[in-house]
């Protein structure tokens, strides 16, 4: 369209208006001074704008003419073309289209979000580890819970059994013994003396704990022979074994170390009563000795423990499960205070279960 047809139409419009002047100045009169379209200066225009938008991304222009050929800027990249869009401009006659074509999309669009992309991914990976910490207090809790439970059920049943005991005692002589047999009041006596030890041996283990956990138990170390001491621990431990039976191999003849004779005597003591107690007919006690260190492995035949509780043995207060049934006395001590003493002693202590349960400790030697 030239300026004459443009001229014309103002003309004309004049012409036909009652008032020509309000409607013009009402009105934007758009004059185009060319009849067609140069794809040139609309590429530079739209990398202009594509830059100002910080936007990368290839790009090729196509110009629809019904009558005339289509004109193409940079064909390779239209042939590429993965995304286009149409101009909707109502200054084109007679359905001419000018489209755009894009080639890295994708890239563009993952360009302009990264960050909100990795704050997203950064966000949500927070929250999940936050749950899965969340759950792993929740579980914690959970075990805390159930070994309290069965630390308050077991100190009960233990404190029950003599406490009843000393009363029936206690009763007897009060209101049984008319006759004053003294032969009887001294027998029951001896029940009660007996049961008021067994209330005394249960305190002091949990007074034991509370000091281990303090960390103010000091030894008194002294050279001692391993050897000697593990075959008199195991001598007094067959006297108790009943249809059990347990041996004792040493590839020495001495061993000297120090130790603090008497807790680690019950160390010892605690993991040999945990096998008699828990484990097979057959205990074995092996040392042997190395050029930096002493091994000491306690084995018995029994195969009912897991991987699971295995893990927990050493653990305070920790006993493995059997319902609400209490044919096993203690408290879940022993084996955390035979831990505690075992390094004490700069040694480790450790179990497995396969094929065989065995305990093994290891002191430094040499």
């Amino acid at each position: 369209v030239g300026l004459d047809a443009t001229n014309t139409a103002i003309l004309e419009f004049i012409s036909n208006s009652e008032n020509p002047v309000t409607e013009l100045s009402s009105k934007i009169v758009v004059s185009i001074a060319e009849d067609r379209l140069r794809l040139g200066v609309i590429d530079s225009l739209f990398a202009q704008e594509l830059a100002r938008k910080n936007l990368s991304i290839d790009f090729g222009l196509s110009h629809e003419q019904p009558q005339l050929e289509t004109e193409y800027l940079r064909p390779d990249v239209i042939e590429r073309a993965t995304l286009e869009t149409k101009s909707q401009s109502p200054y084109f006659f007679y359905n001419n289209h000018v489209k755009a074509h894009f080639t890295n999309v994708t890239f563009a669009i993952l360009k302009k979000n990264l960050l909100g992309i990795l704050l997203s991914f950064l966000l949500v990976t927070a929250v999940i580890l936050c749950l899965l910490y969340l759950l792993k207090i929740i579980n914690h809790q959970k075990q805390l819970a159930e070994v309290k439970n069965d630390l308050i059920s077991n100190i009960t049943h233990e404190f029950k059994t003599p406490i009843a005991t000393i009363g029936v005692a206690m009763e007897a002589i009060e209101n049984f013994n008319k006759e004053m047999d003294h032969e009887k009041n001294l027998r029951y006596a001896k029940i009660s003396r007996e049961q008021v030890g067994k209330l005394n041996v249960m305190v002091e283990k949990l007074l034991e704990t509370a000091t281990l956990d303090s960390e103010k138990l000091q030894l008194n170390l002294e050279t001692k022979d391993l050897v000697e001491l593990l075959r008199e621990v195991t001598q007094k431990e067959s006297i108790a074994l009943g249809n059990k039976r347990i041996e004792f191999h040493n590839s020495e003849e001495e061993c000297y170390c120090e130790l603090d004779v008497f807790h680690f005597e019950n160390a010892i003591n605690n993991i040999i009563d945990n096998a008699i107690k828990y484990g097979g007919d057959k205990i074995s006690v092996f040392l042997q000795k190395n050029q930096k260190e002493v091994e000491i492995r306690i084995e018995d035949s029994g195969i009912s423990l897991t991987e699971g509780q295995a893990h927990q043995l050493f653990e305070k207060f920790y006993r493995v499960p059997r319902g609400n049934t209490h044919d096993v006395k203690g408290f879940g001590i022993g084996l955390y205070y035979s831990r505690k003493i075992v390094e004490k002693h700069n040694g480790k202590i450790s179990v497995s279960i396969r094929p065989n349960t065995a305990f093994k400790i290891t002191l430094p030697h040499g």
